[in-house]
């Protein structure tokens, strides 16, 4: 089995301001995982506790629920990071992580990363930290999505009050004869 090295994940972006030591004791506490094309790393409603490191290929996060259809969000390549909204808070994924070309990842599960908690690991807090910074870019760019979302269902909403608004009204307007009961036309 091969081994990570601190030279193979010294790029990834929840690794930036890490020490040569640091990524070097880190490495040797991640999995290296081998995936073909087309291969499921989670899907909705697993409870796989990990995060998971690019290091080589593509990786597509699908939204997919029961009144949504498949939704591409992202795909991520090298050195960008996966899995760490169910990595830091414990529940099901919500999305679908699948490979879109033969990709190896690193590993880290939660296991490991609360034994460097508790032994109060530089590592630990440096990973949070970092952690924190993608989680933050991440909901922010949700947060526009939304937005965007409602403002999209809001334009789509006053067209179709506009166009309720024209079926009722307008026909009463070119009715000939105009109005009933307001004796002759109007």
């Amino acid at each position: 089995m091969a081994t990570l090295t601190a030279a193979d994940i010294k790029n990834v972006e929840l690794l930036a301001g890490f020490q040569p030591e640091e990524l070097e004791e880190l490495a040797s506490q991640l999995k290296l995982l081998d995936y073909a094309e087309g291969v499921v790393v989670f899907t909705v409603g697993d409870s796989t506790r990990s995060i998971y490191l690019v290091l080589s290929g593509r990786v597509q996060i699908d939204l997919i629920g029961k009144t949504v259809e498949e939704t591409k969000l992202v795909v991520l390549g090298p050195n960008e990071v996966f899995g760490e909204t169910t990595f830091f808070h414990a529940a099901e994924h919500n999305n679908t992580a699948w490979c879109q070309e033969p990709t190896r990842l690193a590993e880290l599960p939660y296991d490991t990363y609360e034994q460097l908690l508790k032994s109060h690991s530089s590592i630990a807090f440096h990973l949070g930290a970092n952690a924190a910074h993608i989680l933050a870019a991440r909901l922010q760019a949700t947060d526009q999505w939304i937005r965007e979302v409602l403002d999209h269902d809001e334009q789509i909403h006053r067209r179709e009050l506009r166009d309720r608004y024209h079926n009722v009204f307008h026909p009463s307007f070119s009715t000939p004869g105009g109005f009933v009961g307001l004796g002759g036309n109007w």
